[in-house]
């Protein structure tokens, strides 16, 4: 006897998952597929629709709950892939640093007039910290030594050419919103707190030109100099890092305290009984 041809599913028994079969991967998504078919397209196709948070968020979920652990294999094989790439690489920054000395120096901003030099110090402004941006982007904790010291190099440049280039309004505009845009410190702290303690020590007594000063006192220099103009405060932790290869917090609130426990007991105490006198002079 034929068997009756089977009920085509419902759109709204979807979410139901169908019967499973041993030899197959359990696949039930839990919404309709909105294509003429109801067939899913290629995983490609379906991959390049998605945003960077989706991909993320679903690559955390089915890393965290896929049973095998295979998505979580995966997942650690290709980030040591990557961090093994990234630390046999040394990445050269210089190119940075040329630009941002050509902006403050020879850009057409500089032919400016005064006031053309004024409105146009936003936009200097915005390559030069755009330098430094691509710097932090590349220069991250996983990349190698190399890497790191070149982004430091760099780095210190771009602030020694903050510091000197000549002009009319145009750099100093630019050194002034430096005052109040920390980029180029927080850059800079960020890689040395990605190397180790021996790392950063190294990097301090590099030398890129026999005769020359190492990069901890170049370093020092751009900081001394920039307090001169209120700006790159937070090179302080990257000089102490540079030499000691640590940064030491607290020495400060240390004080506080001891003054505060002073003030404690240099405090009188009055009788309630007998009501204060208080005079003003």
């Amino acid at each position: 006897m034929a068997q009756p041809p089977a009920k085509r599913r419902r759109e709204d028994d979807f979410t139901t998952a169908p019967a499973h079969n041993a030899h197959q991967p359990l696949y039930y998504p839990s919404l309709p597929c909105p294509t003429p078919t109801g067939q899913p397209p290629p995983i490609a196709d379906m991959i390049s629709t998605l945003r960077e948070a989706d991909l993320r968020t679903l690559l955390t979920q089915i890393a965290q709950t896929e049973p095998s652990n295979f998505a979580l294999s995966l997942l650690t094989d290709t980030y040591t892939t990557r961090i093994l790439a990234a630390r046999a690489q040394v990445i050269d920054f210089d190119h940075h640093s040329k630009s941002a000395w050509y902006t403050l120096n020879r850009s057409h901003y500089t032919k400016l007039s005064g006031s053309k030099q004024y409105e146009a110090s936003w936009d200097a402004m915005a390559e030069v910290t755009g330098c430094i941006h691509a710097i932090a982007k590349r220069a991250t904790p996983e990349t190698s030594f190399g890497t790191k010291l070149n982004a430091l190099v760099t780095l210190r440049k771009i602030g020694k050419t903050v510091l000197l280039s000549s002009g009319d309004c145009l750099t100093s505009e630019v050194r002034k919103q430096f005052a109040s845009d920390h980029c180029l410190e927080e850059t800079v702290n960020g890689i040395l707190e990605g190397m180790s303690v021996e790392e950063r020590i190294k990097a301090g007594k590099n030398v890129s030109e026999v005769g020359k000063p190492d990069l901890l006192e170049k370093m020092r220099w751009v900081y001394n100099d920039g307090s001169g103009y209120c700006i790159f405060e937070g090179l302080g932790e990257a000089v102490e890092l540079l030499e000691f290869g640590e940064f030491e917090e607290g020495e400060d609130g240390e004080e506080d305290e001891e003054e505060e426990e002073d003030e404690d007991e240099s405090l009188v105490v009055l009788n309630p009984s007998r009501p204060a006198v208080i005079t003003i002079d």
